[in-house]
């Protein structure tokens, strides 16, 4: 069902539409997830990047915190699709990768 369809239904049945943010490690590795929106945060942490994929919210590593405007635009097209790959142990890194179907 398409994710807006499930959002006004949602509302309509008067349930909670809210997501829990989780870790992008818990994320299944090589699945591909629609990016539904993105955005720029701050946290206690510092500058950050939220996606919301269809069932949960995930922050972007850090070093996503430095793109730019268009990029983070073209992230908030509704065509781009999130795959988390792993994680590179010899430098505790969690990597992604995006496309377009």
């Amino acid at each position: 069902m398409n994710p807006s369809l499930q959002n006004l239904n949602a509302l309509g049945s008067g349930a909670s539409i809210q997501k829990a943010t989780t870790r992008l490690s818990t994320l299944p590795i090589n699945e591909k997830f629609i990016i539904l929106r993105a955005k720029r945060v701050t946290t206690p942490f510092g500058p950050a990047v939220l996606v919301e994929l269809e069932s949960t919210k995930v922050f972007l590593p850090t070093r996503f915190s430095k793109m730019s405007d268009e990029d983070l635009e073209y992230l908030n097209s509704g065509k781009v699709h999130l795959t988390y790959t792993g994680r590179v142990e010899e430098n505790n890194m969690d990597t992604v990768s995006f496309c377009v179907d």
